[in-house]
């Protein structure tokens, strides 16, 4: 799930960086915006015609603005790339100190406007949610200088930051993955699903849900969490992303191994639908591949079965 993590201070402080001749529209302006804009396209689709396709119509919506997020974070990153030039050739000198001037507010006033976006997309799938009850889940050198100027300083915050939120997150609450085979989409499997997360909300009530948001029972997973994440008993899921255009066809391997890399103290995988008696398929390579991976890095492991009863949930 992509939730806002930026507070309407942080928010207003980030506009008030960049330092922009033109205001700003404030946090909540933007967040409106979204509900509306979702709830005009929801009207125009629901109740009518066009109902059987709301999900093809709402995701292809809410990815023409994730795609703008993504390309202005590329574009960020391109912009922090130039600072580190500039710090890197600085020699305390007045033209490459404004040079570096102009390269801090080139990459403020970009992550102004990524953030705004992002803030705009997630109020849209908030409305998105709330009203169809679906989850929408995204496609896809040193200094030669000693000396250091108070640009130099300013600009060396925000490459920081930057490389923060690049960081892969150490979640404090106890994480919980899950990974199945698209096709795990029956009654059956959901049903299972929904017990065998039960149980482990029980085990550890601060838990954290990951999973690559891959159709069928993850995103069943996403659901059932959707509810407690918004009455604020469970933090949002963590989402990894397949990277095809990075990692092809081994980006659902290269998911798993960004899901076993957040130390998750559970992992439940369902490698193939519950009432799929097809003796011949062994299961969804990548839900199978993370079984391999939790045994590997000693996580205790737990494949959903057709039980009566749910297995318990051992620490």
């Amino acid at each position: 799930m992509f939730q806002n993590t930026v507070s309407l201070s942080k928010f207003a402080a980030l506009c008030e960086s960049a330092n922009h001749e033109l205001p700003y529209p404030v946090e909540e302006q933007i967040e409106q915006s979204g509900h509306g804009l979702a709830n005009e396209l929801l009207d125009l689709v629901l109740g009518t015609g066009l109902e059987d396709h709301t999900v093809l119509i709402m995701e292809c919506f809410i990815n023409g603005l994730h795609t703008a997020v993504r390309r202005l974070d590329k574009d960020h990153g391109k912009a922090v790339d130039e600072m580190r030039s500039l710090e890197r050739e600085n020699f305390g000198s007045e033209i490459t100190d404004y040079q570096l001037q102009e390269a801090t507010t080139k990459a403020r006033r970009l992550k102004v406007t990524m953030t705004t976006m992002e803030i705009l997309r997630d109020a849209t799938v908030d409305m998105y949610a709330t009203s169809t009850g679906n989850t929408w889940v995204p496609y896809t050198g040193s200094a030669k200088n000693a000396a250091t100027t108070a640009t130099m300083y300013e600009a060396r915050e925000v490459i920081r930051a930057h490389d923060i939120e690049r960081r892969a997150p150490v979640p404090s609450a106890h994480v919980v993955v899950i990974r199945a085979d698209k096709d795990t989409k029956t009654v059956t499997d959901a049903t299972r699903v929904f017990d065998a997360l039960n149980a482990a909300l029980e085990r550890w009530p601060d838990m954290q849900l990951a999973t690559t948001g891959n159709y069928g029972a993850e995103q069943t997973a996403l659901k059932w969490a959707a509810p407690h994440v918004k009455a604020g008993r469970m933090r949002a899921p963590i989402i990894a992303k397949l990277d095809r255009d990075q990692y092809g066809f081994s980006a659902p391997f290269k998911a798993n191994e960004q899901l076993i890399a957040l130390k998750p103290v559970h992992v439940f995988t369902l490698a193939k639908s519950l009432e799929n008696t097809n003796a011949d398929h062994k299961g969804f390579g990548p839900a199978l591949n993370m079984k391999d991976l939790a045994d590997k890095n000693g996580i205790v492991h737990q494949a959903i079965t057709a039980k009566a009863k749910p297995a318990a949930v051992t620490a």
